[in-house]
């Protein structure tokens, strides 16, 4: 919505302050819930490289995006046999 105020236009506030509060309540709850999400799946392929658990419990997520984009370019060119185990 746009209000005219002496020929200048300027964008007028739609929410009240109580529901803009409570969509940023809203808002931050949801991000909240969606990083709590990405860390349970950024664990879980922590845990599925072939390293030992004391290496992957103390990797960043950019380590393990790393590790495991490595570990599958590897095992694309053969370089890994397709039944590799791992070491914990």
């Amino acid at each position: 919505m746009i209000a005219e105020d002496h020929g200048l236009r300027w964008p007028r506030c739609v929410y009240s302050l109580s529901t803009r509060c409570a969509m940023k309540e809203k808002s931050k709850n949801a991000a909240r819930s969606r990083r709590e999400k990405e860390n349970v799946e950024f664990l879980e392929l922590a845990k599925l490289l072939p390293l030992p658990t004391a290496i992957t419990s103390q990797l960043d997520k950019a380590s393990i995006i790393r590790l495991t984009t490595s570990y599958l370019k590897m095992r694309g060119t053969n370089l890994l046999p397709a039944d590799a185990v791992r070491t914990r």
